[in-house]
């Protein structure tokens, strides 16, 4: 997050600052994010507008121009079942970036030396939960396990998670259908059938009701 565009490691919301730092301490960084600057896209808002993001979508401000004030309201939603979203700013993954770092990485290292029924306190996916996936386990693993974490628990309770889905898809492909797929096309036109014959007979009922009336008339 300290790499996003606008951003130099202390949260830097300047991005001819940021990018002068990164061009004379981290040259590939620096690359990297000019050809992230070529994508990047401004929104042109007005006091009022809502602007709606993911949090994996790279975004950064912009330099507050001096004697303006900039009134802004940072709202965080999410699925019930994630439960490690939440709020950024007094949440604990805010202050991965503020304790000790970059150098000790405090709150880091003390995340990946607790057991996983207590990183579930934070919000940290249980083993076996459905956030699992090889992309996943890769990210975090990339982030924690130099600094400790076991990330055994998680790759074996994917693998077990996997294979009850992986057994349940077979079971219900297994079950026999209750309508072969012909049984239920020729159900399918006995049901258009009866509506056929149903609005045959009301436009009937209702063409002798016509004729009648004219002959009463």
């Amino acid at each position: 997050l300290t790499r996003t565009p606008g951003v130099y490691g202390t949260w830097i919301n300047d991005r001819q600052m940021a990018e002068e730092r990164y061009e004379k301490n981290d040259k590939e960084v620096y690359e990297f994010r000019k050809e992230l600057y070529k994508r990047e896209v401004y929104c042109h808002y007005k006091p009022g507008d809502l602007l709606v993001y993911r949090q994996d979508c790279w975004h950064r401000g912009t330099r507050v121009k001096e004697g303006i004030t900039r009134f802004v309201m940072n709202l965080t939603y999410r699925r019930k079942t994630a439960e490690w979203i939440g709020h950024w700013h007094p949440g604990w993954a805010r202050k991965n970036y503020h304790v000790g770092w970059p150098d000790q990485r405090g709150l880091e290292m003390a995340i990946a030396r607790l057991e996983p029924y207590q990183r579930t306190v934070l919000g940290f996916p249980a083993p076996g939960h459905p956030y699992w996936n090889e992309y996943t386990l890769a990210a975090v693993a990339t982030r924690y396990k130099g600094l400790g974490m076991d990330m055994k628990p998680y790759v074996d309770g994917h693998k077990r998670a996997l294979s009850v889905s992986q057994q349940q898809a077979s079971a219900t492909s297994s079950v026999p259908s209750r309508f072969p797929r012909a049984r239920r096309v020729v159900l399918t036109l006995v049901e258009w059938d009866k509506w056929f014959v149903f609005a045959f007979a009301m436009l009937s009922l209702l063409y002798q009701v016509v004729m009648r009336s004219e002959r009463v008339g």
